[in-house]
């Protein structure tokens, strides 16, 4: 019986549904904010973007609210996850009626005060509990899964890390054209300082919630692909595709990041979960501004872009040390996985 189906699902095949919900809910998200971004004259809280996007809220609402009330009516526990994707629900849907009274009495916000509304930083608190349901979820008695039974929690890091990008949007390294600035000495630094600054708190966006997963799995291959790779494509969704490259850079930036994981197995001890963490953003960062410089030109003297892609390296060999140090796993066993 329909009614009966959260009774019998599995937890890879619930959770596999709510990253499709949640991945339609995140579309909603970078569709209005594409039209926050490039249309200037909105004047209406009932647009079809608002549309596509609170749908995606309800879909999901409905789907955590549905499992859940089956599950307990029959004595059944919650899901490892859903208790705060349920809060995750409550906060916004908070965040979404006052977003409404906030449209109705204040307007629309069209640039960069639309990511400090009151309202919307409720909506993305909220966002961010419900996105990372199956990542709490996961057990974590699991060293090795493969990519097939990982990949809820795959899509979860990436919809999470393209979220936090697109909360710091106008602090993107990935789509910012500081690099371009030609400075010498004796000119004002000013945009050097915001470029350098984008590209550390972009490298804590991408790599942090990868990082904390890899203290606790090891990462099957494809991870980095897909979370960089989605990264790329729905930043590039809001600049109306202007910076195709900004898609192909991610993409073959975590493929290569996938290769070194594969190699090092971050996950089996600290020492190599240092070298990796401090690897992955001079990668992303090296092949970022070789392809930059193809493409627009790299206006920083070598010893202000080289340096910036180490100070990369060294803000994800910082979170290595913030971070739990990762639960062992023989590497023998990883490498028959």
């Amino acid at each position: 019986m329909l009614h009966e189906l959260p009774l019998r699902i599995t937890d890879r095949r619930r959770n596999l549904v709510t990253m499709a919900l949640a991945t339609w809910l995140m579309v909603g998200l970078f569709v209005d904010g594409w039209a926050h971004n490039n249309l200037l004259e909105l004047e209406s809280f009932w647009t079809p973007w608002h549309g596509l996007f609170y749908s995606g809220f309800v879909a999901t609402a409905g789907w955590l609210t549905w499992n859940v009330a089956m599950l307990r009516s029959h004595g059944r526990p919650i899901p490892d996850g859903y208790g705060l994707g349920m809060v995750g629900l409550g906060v916004f849907a908070v965040g979404g009626v006052g977003d409404a009274v906030w449209h109705t009495l204040l307007g629309i916000e069209t640039a960069i005060d639309a990511l400090f509304s009151p309202t919307h930083l409720l909506l993305f608190v909220g966002l961010i509990l419900i996105l990372t349901t199956p990542l709490r979820g996961f057990p974590t008695d699991v060293a090795a899964p493969n990519f097939g039974r990982f990949a809820p929690v795959v899509i979860s890091l990436a919809l999470t890390a393209a979220l936090l990008q697109f909360i710091f949007m106008y602090a993107s390294g990935l789509n910012h054209g500081t690099m371009a600035y030609r400075w010498s000495p004796g000119e004002p630094d000013g945009p050097i300082v915001i470029g350098v600054l984008s590209m550390l708190l972009t490298t804590a966006v991408v790599f942090g919630p990868t990082l904390w997963a890899a203290t606790r799995w090891r990462l099957p291959f494809g991870t980095y692909t897909a979370v960089l790779g989605a990264v790329g494509v729905l930043m590039q969704g809001i600049e109306e595709f202007s910076q195709v490259h900004e898609i192909g850079v991610p993409l073959v930036a975590g493929l290569l990041i996938d290769v070194v994981a594969g190699r090092i197995h971050p996950s089996s001890d600290r020492r190599r979960f240092a070298i990796f963490a401090f690897t992955g953003p001079v990668i992303l960062w090296s092949i970022h501004m070789l392809v930059f410089d193809l493409v627009r030109g790299v206006g920083w003297p070598v010893e202000i872009w080289s340096g910036a892609i180490l100070w990369t390296g060294f803000a994800g060999w910082g979170l290595s040390i913030l971070l739990p140090a990762p639960t062992p796993a023989p590497i023998s066993e990883l490498a028959r996985s």
